[in-house]
């Protein structure tokens, strides 16, 4: 009876919004911030979007958070620069049902554009692009929008320096996505999504190497499965230490010189501060297509021929899968009998090395031919495009094959 009452009041304040609107438009978006990734890269490029007028302005657009709050030290950061004055579980009951409610009848007018509707969507008419995928190259164009005051400055500062790094100190960020993440989740079983998943050990030599040249490596994550089993004083483990913070999770990205990772969430955050990322060990072929200019190199991880136990190269992949396929579960590698594997520990060492001659000198001309002429046929062929480009020893060696 209760939410029947609800239900008729949201829906009476529906259509006098709707009917106001031709006078004063009034627009609602609720954000996804159950994952860092969701609350991190797709708002900067959607408010970045804003500032360059690709998004209508309106001067009444309501943004909302969902329950969850992946972190709540950026969080209050969108707060601040979206003049967010409500207390969120208020918000949140007075519009999530007005936004659902436009959600269910693609009233446009009522919606804040958003390329991401499609993950919370009751219409699968609305527009199903991630607003992740920087379309428009606002990225590129414009300077971030999160700003740490001198107060938040000096806190991160101190804590480097508890942990033996200075401002000056040239650091890298390593990501490693592992099952214990999704295990952690609710109806979400672990094997659809363990292909993305790597052994942190694999990274123990491109670790020695960066720390040779003076890099000081931190590990991120939290709640992460191993630890990395390596005793060097340029390698910090923070994904299992005691000073992990909401703020810390979002400093360090402003403070590195780069990022490797292997996929997840939590590298979009790198797009907040404009830093490159090394993708390595990497396996979301959909998600190949939508990297940004701030991907520099792609390793990905091996995909074996179940049939023939051949390593099989992006071609061959394409080749075998439907035009349209879906890989972020694991059986689409199943259903069309492909098996997966790691790097090994030379070749993520190896990637990393062309990692830092990349971001010393800008890609190589050999790389760069190479890369043109996979990127000329995946176009005619499949009608997709990649934005970065392949580690040359990943295409050297299928040159070989």
């Amino acid at each position: 009876m209760k939410f029947m009452f609800y239900n008729f009041i949201f829906h009476l304040i529906y259509f006098f919004l709707n009917l106001l609107n031709p006078i004063i438009k009034i627009r609602f978006l609720q954000i996804e911030t159950r994952a860092i990734g969701h609350m991190s890269q797709a708002i900067e490029i959607h408010l970045n979007e804003k500032k360059q007028k690709i998004i209508d302005e309106c001067l009444f657009d309501i943004y909302f958070p969902q329950k969850e709050i992946a972190n709540l030290y950026l969080w209050k950061k969108w707060k601040k620069i979206l003049k967010i004055k409500i207390p969120d579980k208020i918000s949140r009951f007075v519009f999530q049902p007005i936004y659902f409610i436009a959600l269910k009848k693609n009233n446009k007018n009522m919606l804040i554009p958003f390329r991401n509707n499609s993950g919370i969507s009751f219409n699968k008419n609305l527009d199903t692009q991630w607003q992740s995928q920087d379309k428009y190259n606002v990225l590129d164009n414009t300077n971030p929008l999160i700003n740490f005051s001198l107060k938040e400055k000096q806190r991160g500062l101190n804590f480097l320096k508890e942990i033996d790094i200075s401002i000056n100190d040239k650091i890298v960020l390593l990501i490693s996505r592992d099952p214990k993440y999704r295990n952690n989740l609710k109806n979400l079983p672990y094997h659809e999504y363990s292909y993305r998943d790597t052994d942190i050990n694999v990274f123990e030599h491109a670790v020695e190497y960066l720390s040779s040249l003076n890099y000081k490596v931190i590990r991120m994550g939290r709640d992460m499965d191993k630890k990395l089993n390596i005793k060097n004083p340029n390698f910090f483990d923070y994904a299992f230490s005691e000073k992990k913070s909401d703020f810390l999770d979002i400093f360090l990205f402003e403070v590195c010189n780069f990022v490797i990772s292997t996929g997840t969430g939590l590298d979009n955050v790198s797009s907040l501060f404009r830093k490159k990322i090394l993708h390595v060990n990497y396996a979301d072929l959909i998600m190949m297509r939508y990297f940004n200019s701030n991907v520099g190199l792609v390793y990905p991880k091996k995909f074996i021929d179940i049939d023939t136990n051949k390593e099989l190269n992006i071609y061959e992949i394409y080749e075998k899968l439907p035009k349209n396929f879906d890989n972020r579960k694991n059986d689409f590698l199943e259903k069309y009998n492909i098996n997966y594997k790691s790097l090994s520990r030379e070749e993520i060492k190896y990637a990393c090395i062309e990692m830092i001659d990349f971001l010393k000198k800008g890609t190589d001309s050999k790389t760069l031919e190479m890369n043109k002429k996979i990127k000329n046929i995946f176009k005619n062929k499949y009608n997709v495009s990649f934005k970065s480009n392949f580690c040359k020893n990943y295409l050297i060696n299928f040159k070989k094959n």
